[in-house]
């Protein structure tokens, strides 16, 4: 289990601006906020991101006073290839040697190469394929992240990707539980739209947002995002046999912007809403004191991580 009356666990989220932690402890069988903090990344680039997060998560535990040593973590979102692959039934080749030949054009080395999937095709009678969502990276990326963490003395006891982390956040704060919900995650640079299903990630794909400001998004700005979200619903409910949305989240940087969420609102025809991660947690579960958006809702992969076993 994550979670047990002994110890705590911290969940980091190796974001593409910041490291996000958030340390969760059960009381009474209900997890509790413990402590919250970010760091900002020092300048770089691609090649030196992971002893940046590495740098920057000891300046925050530091900082903080955390002492907890049991880890979870999110792998940058930058750092993760994504793709929806058809299974043949049919051929010689296992599913792995399938979505092994379908990525070796994807990484830089096919041999270099950690990947995890999962179906997201409805079972059909007789069904010669199958649609599996795959997300891979560098298998000696993980094991620099890894390394990293026990110089620091931190057991990381599992990692994974954003949009996982938030569909367990999804699974404890949706308001249509029976419906897909269709999540949108902004930061600097970079942001994705993912599509989640009872706590199970169906469709995900990155975009651009280098050109949002701080002080939010233009008109055009706003409509190649809904552009990009209409062609994530079309291949969901078409190609994919899933339903419609129930409803459309949004977290991260300018996300309670009144703008972005009335276009999406009035594109879709769907509720939008902004809500804090930090409402998973029942009333007074945050000993740390109350944190309001806009800061809040940067935190969504890391209270996601510390969530998943409780989905």
């Amino acid at each position: 289990m994550l979670f047990n009356g002994k110890d705590s666990t911290l969940a980091v989220d190796l974001g593409p601006d910041a490291v996000r932690v958030v340390s969760v402890q059960t009381r009474r069988g209900q997890p509790h906020v413990a402590a919250f903090a970010e760091q900002s990344l020092a300048d770089g680039n691609a090649a030196n991101l992971p002893d940046r997060h590495l740098d920057a998560l000891a300046s925050v535990l530091s900082a903080n006073g955390i002492k907890t040593r049991r880890v979870v973590a999110a792998m940058p979102t930058t750092s993760i290839v994504t793709r929806t692959v058809q299974i043949d039934t049919g051929k010689s080749m296992s599913p792995e040697e399938q979505i092994q030949y379908t990525l070796q054009n994807c990484l830089p080395d096919a041999k270099d190469l950690a990947f995890d999937y999962w179906r997201v095709s409805p079972p059909r009678p007789n069904e010669k394929a199958f649609d599996v969502l795959v997300v891979a990276t560098q298998a000696s990326l993980v094991e620099r992240y890894l390394q990293g963490f026990e110089k620091l003395q931190l057991s990381c006891a599992h990692m994974d990707v954003a949009p996982c982390a938030i569909a367990a956040l999804i699974a404890r704060t949706t308001t249509n539980p029976d419906s897909p919900v269709g999540t949108i995650a902004l930061s600097p640079g970079t942001g994705f739209f993912a599509i989640i299903d009872k706590g199970q990630v169906l469709f995900w794909r990155p975009f651009d947002t280098s050109a949002i400001s701080k002080s939010g998004a233009t008109t055009p700005q706003l409509e190649r995002m809904g552009e990009e979200i209409s062609k994530c619903v079309s291949h969901m409910v078409g190609a994919m046999g899933g339903d419609n949305l129930g409803e459309l989240l949004i977290f991260g940087r300018n996300s309670g912007d009144a703008a972005i969420g009335d276009y999406l609102k009035n594109r879709f025809n769907l509720n939008v809403r902004a809500p804090s991660p930090f409402d998973a947690f029942a009333s007074g579960a945050n000993s740390s004191g109350a944190i309001e958006q806009p800061a809040a809702t940067n935190y969504c992969t890391a209270v996601g991580l510390a969530l998943q076993k409780l989905a």
